[in-house]
């Protein structure tokens, strides 16, 4: 007999999310679509790169997705300035571009994937969220 705690092999379960973005409504569009990819997973949003320090470095989260372009610093730079301990947390960076020179620069701070703005689904989300749960650091 299986109990309602058990948790079953391959089901999604819910992931705490930061979104690092400056738009207001792209953070409505995110907290939809990740309710579809994980239902009962919570996002979390930092409007700024300061914020988003404070909150990374808090910990508690399981995967940030943290937008190219915020005002007049970049996803990166908030890479770059991070802390350590503020690391442990895996990123996707999201952008409106499709850019090579970009990606290649992310991956070398570390960043898990990079994902279109266009290109984000529930299954895309999906996808994502278990490529940062394998990279996650304890």
């Amino acid at each position: 007999m299986e109990s309602s705690s058990t948790i079953k092999l391959g089901e999604p379960q819910p992931v705490r999310v930061l979104l690092v973005d400056d738009d207001v409504t792209w953070t409505t569009i995110v907290r939809h679509l990740l309710r579809k990819a994980r239902p009962g997973s919570e996002l979390h949003w930092a409007g700024d790169v300061a914020e988003a320090g404070t909150l990374l470095q808090s910990g508690g989260f399981d995967c940030c997705l943290l937008d190219y372009r915020l005002g007049a610093q970049s996803g990166l730079d908030v890479l770059r300035h991070l802390p350590p301990e503020a690391r442990r947390v895996p990123v996707v960076l999201l952008s409106g571009m499709d850019d090579p020179l970009l990606a290649e620069q992310a991956s070398q701070l570390g960043v898990v994937a990079c994902l279109s703005k266009d290109a984000v689904s529930p299954a895309t989300l999906e996808r994502v969220l278990r490529a940062a749960a394998l990279r996650r650091l304890p």
